[in-house]
């Protein structure tokens, strides 16, 4: 089997860990990436080395400059969260070339569904060439179905098995993989789900430019953007007029929030709270 699946994705970078890693090893992630890389690197004993990041993104083109004797895994996400940047296939088969074949990569492609760009990673060529290569998707994105907990991973046989023999053996309850399987078949919800993010992704950035906010181009069901605010007290502030948005002081962006593009009336209530708060 190539694929493993998981209570979300997340189980699938957590066996990783259990699998690939112990207190005298290290994994390699960006500084502004997905904050679960740490979480799962400690919970195994191991190191993070963290690389500086690029224009908020992942600078893959130096990523093989932190790979010593003890890196066993690097986890990149491609679009990555919280930032919304990504890196084009080039750039991550550069850095498969370039890493030892004994380092596994982790490319974490929840919001993969999102991206239009022509530049964008082709897994399956990737999956084709590279022995090293786990990719990572999740039903929690374009699907809708966060609660429900369903992602997976597909791999080389062996890279599979070895995830497999640490999986508890009934991980994905059936209503889970019911839910999955129908939501994989539902081509119409994830056609106006693209679109509607690609239309509202436009009108959001065009007025919190206006507001002279500085916004990271996002190319995920997202948009992270700075203010002369504290995230944590705009986070509580708009919570209070009903409006939800994610603080992301965790990522060293005390000064940022990011806000999930909604459907056309909530991101003009957002945009409404905003501005009362500005």
């Amino acid at each position: 089997a190539n694929i493993i699946i998981g209570n979300g994705s997340n189980e699938i970078l957590e066996l990783v860990a259990r699998a690939f890693l112990n207190p005298n090893t290290t994994t390699v992630a960006s500084k502004h990436a997905f904050a679960v890389y740490k979480i799962v690197t400690q919970s195994a004993g191991a190191s993070l080395i963290e690389v500086p990041t690029y224009n908020w993104g992942h600078d893959l083109k130096s990523f093989h400059e932190y790979v010593d004797s003890s890196t066993r895994v690097i986890f990149i996400a491609n679009p990555n969260n919280p930032t919304g940047t990504y890196n084009s296939h080039e750039e991550v088969q550069s850095l498969l070339e370039r890493v030892p074949a004994s380092v596994l990569v982790v490319l974490d492609c929840a919001y993969f569904e999102y991206v239009t760009k022509e530049d964008y990673v082709k897994p399956i060529d990737l999956l084709n060439r590279f022995d090293n290569l786990l990719i990572t998707k999740s039903f929690s994105k374009i699907h809708g179905l966060a609660s429900i907990r369903v992602g997976y991973g597909i791999g080389n046989t062996s890279l599979i098995e070895a995830l497999n023999r640490i999986r508890q053996p009934f991980n994905v309850n059936a209503l889970a993989q019911l839910m999955a399987c129908e939501a994989l078949n539902d081509h119409e919800h994830t056609k106006q789900s693209i679109d509607l993010n690609t239309q509202q992704y436009d009108f959001l950035l065009d007025k919190l430019t206006k507001l002279g906010l500085e916004c990271i181009p996002s190319v995920g069901n997202f948009i992270t953007f700075k203010g002369n605010f504290n995230g944590k007290e705009m986070f509580t502030n708009l919570m209070k007029k009903g409006v939800i948005v994610r603080p992301v002081d965790l990522y060293d962006m005390q000064d940022f929030i990011r806000v999930t593009i909604g459907t056309a009336d909530e991101n003009i209530k957002f945009i409404s709270a905003l501005e009362e708060l500005l």
